[in-house]
């Protein structure tokens, strides 16, 4: 192999580990309503991956629809939620680290992909999200993944 192709290939895995390395604290925001979802996003799975569930509640819309475990997902209401979670899921659940997302954002409704790594296994899974403003505020009001 000439020199140059070996730079090139050693380039090239360099930029791919580099962008795969990418997390969401990363991420450059457009708009200030992009700005706002980072924070909530942020915030929120800080708030998960610390086991606080006064944290994580904070974030979630009283009329959201999450999704929660692993092979056994199931689609919740808030209250479902916060009776489920304390019962011991996120104290077994391995912490996530969120990689760059995607957002669209029209008006007080957003819609967001996100990359995120098991911080176990390694594995990268997509998580969508679809987020609502309300005075002022931006509140998760689904999950899937």
């Amino acid at each position: 192999m000439k020199r140059s192709s070996i730079f090139l290939t050693i380039f090239i895995i360099s930029l791919l580990g580099f962008i795969g390395c990418a997390t969401l604290n990363d991420y450059k925001a457009k708009t200030a309503d992009e700005e706002e979802i980072k924070t909530t996003l942020v915030k929120y799975f800080e708030a998960r991956n610390n086991y606080d569930i006064d944290g994580v509640l904070s974030y979630i819309h009283e009329d959201a629809k999450m999704m929660t475990g692993g092979l056994d997902r199931m689609v919740l209401s808030k209250k479902q939620f916060s009776e489920y979670v304390p019962q011991g899921y996120w104290s077994r659940a391995p912490k996530l680290e969120l990689k760059s997302p995607k957002m669209n954002v029209m008006g007080d409704e957003a819609t967001v992909r996100v990359p995120f790594m098991c911080m176990v296994s390694g594995q990268v899974f997509i998580m969508f999200m679809e987020l609502v403003r309300e005075n002022g505020k931006w509140y998760i009001m689904s999950n899937k993944y």
